[in-house]
């Protein structure tokens, strides 16, 4: 089965790039997601994140759900910047309602803004 969250090559010690495909599960969620967000904050003490929303993502697993959903409300805080591509109106509308907890940045770019997304994400 291939990987649901892809980490992409943008990516860096400060900065976690991932590309979502089909439905998100619990390990890939887990193994590329809070394992290297973890370890930026343990080293940095703050991450950025790119989240690109590929046409095939289908949302998440119920339990990769719950533990997303626990996540933000643990690792949130911790955010930089946050950069959505290609978000659902569905998940605008629940970034809106969670701000307080994803830190004090974040924007929506469409897929041709990647190269600006990142730049973004990475400015001092």
């Amino acid at each position: 089965m291939p990987n649901t969250v892809i980490i992409l090559p943008q990516s860096d010690d400060r900065t976690l790039c991932l590309r979502f495909e089909g439905a998100v599960t619990k390990k890939d969620h887990a193994d590329n997601l809070i394992t290297p967000m973890r370890a930026m904050i343990e080293k940095h003490g703050e991450y950025n994140l790119l989240i690109w929303f590929s046409d095939t993502y289908r949302g998440y697993e119920q339990d990769a759900a719950d533990q997303s959903f626990q996540t933000i409300r643990e690792l949130g805080r911790f955010a930089r910047r946050i950069a959505y591509i290609n978000p659902s109106a569905r998940k605008i509308f629940q970034t809106n309602i969670i701000r307080v907890l994803l830190g004090k940045d974040v924007r929506n770019f469409s897929p041709e803004q990647i190269d600006e997304a990142v730049a973004w994400l990475k400015e001092k």
